[in-house]
């Protein structure tokens, strides 16, 4: 089993999942301690979102009596994926089969990939400052990304399941290359590709924030939007440098997994961050007239466009 190249890490809204799909297939408990592991990363980022969730949408939802679709697409991605990944987290832990039907379960953790990818760029829209519920250009280039990364992921997959390589999803970028265990280029290439989607995505989210806000020029929101941007990319790399000590140091994933406690104060900041950045622009919107601007995000599903 090779330890030093496993490793997993969590933080808000983020997810680094890293694994050998062949010495999965190999050891039953290896396969078993990644599912739970996974499993765990998810609980933990929904947790610490639970605030921010409950202020967007269940808050709106139970006092308006009405739900976006953003909203919607959140809830799809959010629990269907928690409710996977604990059902193949209990069948994980219950089984004591041959190694051989090891081969079914992968290609389960694969396709429950494709549902984190979904809810961490559903989570990440919802942090990005509502965006989706603002600017539907900006919600169509979002899905976009996240549609072609889930067919690259899934094809790649797919094809090569048997092939020993290494399946990395973090941030709702996914990535999947022919590795060894040595260090070289292509530990490069896995690193920086979903650090270069990442940054994409929160490009994309900024420029349709700014588009939206152009005509209020309030300097408190460019302010908090630039910090809480370095902060969100500074816990990012932090995230990517824990993972990248875990593989130089040989430490295997529940190591990894328990780092993640480290991010504990980092969560707790970029939630109140959000949630100051969100009662803002709930202020400004209270005292403007929005109601003749409403796009199709801002409309509740039941409402005919």
């Amino acid at each position: 089993m090779s330890d030093r190249i496993t490793a997993a890490s969590s933080a808000p809204g983020s997810l680094v999942l890293i694994l050998d799909p062949f010495d999965s297939l190999e050891n039953v408990s290896y396969f078993r301690m990644i599912i739970s592991a996974a499993f765990a990363i998810s609980l933990w980022d929904w947790l610490c979102l639970l605030p921010f969730e409950y202020t967007m949408v269940w808050k709106k939802l139970f006092k308006e009596r009405k739900i976006t679709l953003a909203a919607s697409f959140y809830f799809f991605t959010r629990y269907l994926t928690l409710i996977l990944f604990g059902i193949s987290t209990g069948r994980s832990i219950s089984f004591f089969g041959s190694v051989k039907e090891c081969e079914s379960w992968n290609k389960v953790l694969i396709f429950l990939s494709m549902f984190v990818t979904w809810a961490a760029e559903a989570v990440m829209a919802l942090r990005c400052w509502n965006v989706w519920l603002r600017n539907n250009s900006i919600g169509i280039l979002m899905i976009i990304l996240m549609l072609s990364e889930i067919s690259v992921m899934s094809l790649m997959a797919i094809k090569r399941l048997s092939d020993k390589e290494y399946f990395v999803v973090v941030d709702g970028a996914v990535s999947c290359i022919p590795m060894g265990k040595s260090f070289g280029i292509r530990w490069i290439i896995m690193l920086s590709t979903p650090v270069i989607v990442t940054a994409l995505i929160f490009i994309i989210s900024a420029i349709g924030i700014l588009r939206v806000r152009q005509t209020v020029g309030n300097s408190a929101f460019l302010s908090k939007l630039a910090k809480d941007g370095l902060l969100y990319v500074g816990l990012s790399l932090t995230i990517y440098s824990t993972t990248l000590i875990a593989f130089i140091t040989g430490g295997n994933i529940l190591k990894a997994s328990g780092s993640s406690i480290s991010f504990l104060l980092p969560a707790t900041m970029v939630s109140r961050l959000i949630l100051k950045q969100q009662s803002i622009v709930s202020k400004e919107e209270n005292s403007t007239d929005q109601g003749s601007r409403k796009t199709l995000w801002e409309r509740p599903i039941t409402e005919k466009s």
